[in-house]
């Protein structure tokens, strides 16, 4: 959990600076690609877990966490959106 954190709060920083630069739509298309291929990864075990082999525990999990480093700034970037068109809207 360590590792996803720190990766995440890392991804979060760095895909901050990337949607002002090269807009969300690339940032999004790559999160996206990289997700999906960690899901089907794990869905189709196409890495088998194994006692020996601990590293990918900590690959999945580090890319895991910065996938979520991608939603998490655009996510909060739409809500912050919508709740000042609506603070604006009832206030108004």
């Amino acid at each position: 959990m360590m590792f996803s954190g720190l990766s995440n709060s890392v991804a979060s920083i760095i895909v901050g600076g990337l949607i002002g630069i090269i807009g969300r739509i690339p940032v999004f298309t790559a999160g996206f690609l990289i997700q999906l291929t960690l899901i089907l990864c794990l869905l189709l075990e196409l890495v088998y877990p194994h006692p020996n082999h601990i590293e990918w525990l900590f690959f999945f999990a580090c890319a895991w966490g910065a996938c979520d480093g991608v939603w998490q700034p655009a996510i909060n970037g739409k809500l912050i959106h919508v709740y000042v068109l609506l603070f604006v809207y009832v206030y108004a």
